[in-house]
């Protein structure tokens, strides 16, 4: 009697892979997405990063000579004991009772200055200072830089009188009502609350080239050589001029480029906490402790939000 052999199978084709589930998938484009926008955008998150501290500490990297001061150095002074706000509040509703009003104040606690910053100027010795005093204490800090050396006015210069005949001004005041009646608002006269911004040009004039601002408002007019030296742009104020330049100029360039980035670090931030919600969400073992953060996230938030709202609707 004989045994048959089991046929060995000779076919050694893998298996085809199974496709992945779907939110699989999803949390794999999820992730790669965060990550390479991520590393895209860092120099835009390192700038915002970076100047962002500088608003917040003028004193940090400066590019003047700066000095603090505080209590010790405003003793003796009238910087010492500034005035509360409750306590100029009292003075201001005691002045009207003498002009023959009948007032008390309220809520003495909410009073408050809308800065708690206040900015001088001081001139002395051929430097400039630039102080900023600390309205609670008095305290502050105080940065300097030699005055640039008195250039002879050009010979063009004018604080007003200059009036060209298309005066924009004008065209600014006529025009507007009319547009906004053919938009159906109702609309008699428009004024211009500020300055126009300035017209910036060159021109030649006594055989040199001048580089020429004029106010259209009120027609000052003044200019320097093109070939002086100008105001050094410091690292600082280069840093912190990115980190405020914003907004779509109509006449596009470079700006509206750096526009168009800003609008892509508003829409990545966003995307970075929604994603980041999302992977969070894929980790059981740490759901419980993420959802006490941000509950406690949300908390803290809502409530410097208040706060906030109270302070800037003064």
């Amino acid at each position: 009697m004989s045994i048959e052999a089991e046929p060995v199978s000779t076919d050694t084709t893998a298996p085809a892979p199974r496709p992945r589930p779907l939110s699989r998938r999803v949390l794999h484009w999820v992730r790669r997405t965060h990550l390479f926008l991520g590393l895209f955008l860092l120099p835009w998150v390192m700038l915002y990063g970076v100047s962002g501290f500088l608003f917040n500490y003028p004193t940090a990297f400066p590019d003047q000579p700066t000095r603090s001061f505080g209590l010790e150095d405003v003793r003796g002074t009238s910087l010492e004991g500034l005035p509360r706000p409750a306590e100029l509040a009292e003075e201001v509703v005691a002045v009207l009772n003498e002009k023959g009003g009948s007032y008390r104040l309220v809520r003495p606690e909410d009073a408050a200055f809308a800065r708690s910053r206040v900015l001088l100027n001081a001139r002395g010795q051929g430097v400039e200072h630039s102080i900023v005093v600390e309205l609670p204490d008095g305290s502050g800090y105080v940065r300097s830089k030699h005055s640039a050396p008195q250039e002879a006015p050009a010979p063009f210069a004018a604080k007003s009188g200059i009036r060209t005949a298309t005066s924009l001004p004008d065209r600014l005041q006529e025009g507007t009502p009319v547009v906004l009646n053919k938009l159906g608002l109702d609309a008699d006269e428009a004024t211009v609350p500020g300055a126009l911004p300035d017209l910036k040009f060159y021109m030649e004039a006594d055989g040199r080239v001048w580089r020429v601002t004029y106010q259209p408002q009120r027609g000052g007019i003044s200019g320097r050589p093109a070939d002086a030296p100008g105001q050094s742009l410091t690292a600082r104020r280069f840093l912190t001029g990115l980190h405020l330049a914003r907004e779509y100029p109509a006449g596009g360039g470079v700006r509206w480029y750096w526009a168009l980035f800003v609008d892509a670090m508003a829409f990545v931030m966003v995307f970075w906490a929604v994603s980041g919600l999302f992977m969070w969400w894929q980790i059981k073992a740490v759901r419980g402790w993420g959802a006490v953060v941000l509950a406690l996230s949300a908390a803290v938030a809502a409530l410097m939000a208040f706060r906030v709202y109270q302070v800037l609707s003064l």
